[in-house]
């Protein structure tokens, strides 16, 4: 198994986690994996997200990618 870190990024509030992840992936020179969940942790069905789910996903993974690609990321 390869070494990475994993952030999870529940929302836009979370560039204190983004930021260390994608600075301590650079250091290692290890891969980032940014993992954004469109649910309630507590559903036990989860059904195809809405429009809107797929909006807030896509905006928050591209605030994950401006903010990757401000510290260095190519």
């Amino acid at each position: 198994m390869e070494n990475q870190i994993v952030v999870g990024v529940a929302g836009l509030e979370g560039q204190a986690q983004l930021t260390w992840a994608i600075t301590e992936s650079l250091r290692w020179s290890v891969p980032l994996l940014v993992v954004h969940c469109y649910r309630d942790r507590y559903q036990t069905e989860i059904s195809d997200p809405s429009p809107e789910d797929v909006d807030a996903a896509r905006t928050v993974l591209e605030f994950a990618a401006a903010a990757a690609d401000r510290l260095g990321v190519v």
